[in-house]
């Protein structure tokens, strides 16, 4: 099964608590996009979850330029507001 994270505070709260080896260990495919992974900005934290990216348990989904383009104007009712919040839902 695939766990899309939207929202890169899941990613902080998982890191604060120290429970990143368990969450990743967790049964599923976690992925999210770019844009979501660019707002890891901290060096320590980027360290850590580069860890999870090259043992693939975490999927980057990458956009291309004109994709961007797309995820800008795609439109969304509720929630998905952001520029990185949208790229998932609208990749997925």
């Amino acid at each position: 099964m695939r766990l899309v994270i939207t929202d890169v505070s899941v990613f902080f709260d998982v890191y604060h608590i120290r429970a990143l080896p368990q969450f990743f260990a967790l049964d599923f495919e976690v992925c999210t996009t770019d844009f979501v992974r660019n707002q890891i900005l901290q060096n320590e934290q980027k360290e850590e979850f580069e860890i999870y990216i090259r043992s693939n348990q975490l999927t980057i989904i990458h956009l291309a330029p004109d994709e961007v383009e797309e995820v800008k104007a795609f439109q969304t009712k509720r929630f998905f507001k952001t520029l990185p919040g949208k790229t998932v839902p609208w990749k997925a």
